[in-house]
Order: structure tokens, then C-alpha cells, then sequence
């Protein structure tokens, strides 16, 4: 098992491209990834393979 690590650009916590981080941790984890977390607002995020 990996850990990685995903930068995801141009996602705000506000504003036309707002995204729940919520939300973003319910469908990598329907994509099958595991431990998904998220680091604050920014859109990164932590998943095991």
C-alpha cells in the first residue's frame, strides 16, 4: 500500500469553484482509495492505494 499525496489546483473554499471537501472525501473513497483526508480548505488531499 502507497500513500500519496494529490495538489488539486484552482480549488477554493469559496467562490464559483468551491468544493466541499466533504463531499471530495465521499467520491475518492467510492473510487476506492482508502484513508482519504483532507488538509484544510485547499483541496489536497492524503490517500492510500
Amino acid at each position: 500500500m502507497h500513500t500519496l499525496i494529490l495538489l488539486l489546483r484552482g480549488v477554493m473554499p469559496t467562490g464559483k469553484n468551491k468544493v466541499p471537501m466533504a463531499r471530495l472525501r465521499e467520491v475518492m473513497e467510492a473510487a476506492g482509495y482508502g484513508r482519504v483526508r483532507t488538509w484544510i480548505q485547499s483541496g489536497n488531499l492524503l490517500i492510500d492505494t
